[in-house]
């Protein structure tokens, strides 16, 4: 994982660009890595991290800091700069179990955990005070949430999830998978309103350009 890996987008299958501070996640197929864009060239800095499980946060002071889940142990740690030594571990409260997909967002300053579950579940995991809770479901055809996006203010965050279910085609004559995306208001747990769309793909990115 050296400098040139950051250049190259094909290296690399996802980039996370840290809020109001110089660092990057960066996720590759065997792990991720934090980058400081200080200088004039990029930097790693500390050891890689596990990837899909590592989400940019924030530390106790405010500053940069990566959130790391373990999710068979039902645990969450932080690491921040310098990025050599993280937190203690500390339990979770209860695991997420079946998940599809997952993202982290903030909500008056506690670090909130989303899950799209494989069942169509969707529900959110208050990382800091070990409390979970679940969203009114996401489809009724227990089909898996596979996108999971979260944005917005921190006062008031919105979960973008996509998901599918099967319905009748009258152009087609037959039965077809039709994809949508479900926003949730996370403060309240309850769902604001839902769009349609063609595929997965396109769910995604109107969950990004939505958050």
């Amino acid at each position: 994982m050296g400098a040139p890996v950051l250049l190259d987008p094909l290296a690399c299958s996802e980039l996370t660009v840290f809020p109001f501070d110089p660092y990057v996640l960066v996720e590759y197929e065997d792990g991720a890595r934090v980058w400081s864009t200080r200088g004039e060239l990029p930097r790693p800095c500390g050891g890689p991290l596990p990837s899909g499980t590592s989400f940019p946060s924030v530390a106790a002071d405010g500053s940069a800091a990566v959130l790391e889940l373990d999710l068979r142990g039902g645990r969450s740690r932080t690491w921040a700069p310098p990025w050599d030594r993280p937190a203690a571990w500390t339990p979770m409260g209860e695991r997420p179990e079946r998940l599809a997909s997952l993202e982290v967002c903030m909500l008056d300053g506690r670090r909130l955990l989303v899950v799209g579950g494989l069942d169509g579940s969707a529900s959110v995991w208050d990382l800091d005070a070990g409390e979970h809770r679940l969203f009114p479901a996401a489809n009724d055809h227990s089909r898996p949430v596979e996108r999971v996006v979260t944005g917005g203010p921190e006062q008031k965050p919105l979960a973008v999830l996509g998901t599918s279910g099967w319905g009748w085609d009258d152009f087609t004559m037959s039965t077809l998978e039709f994809f949508f995306a479900v926003v949730y208001d996370v403060a309240l747990g309850r769902e604001v309103f839902q769009v349609p769309c063609l595929d997965v793909d396109l769910v995604y990115a109107l969950g990004t350009a939505g958050a």
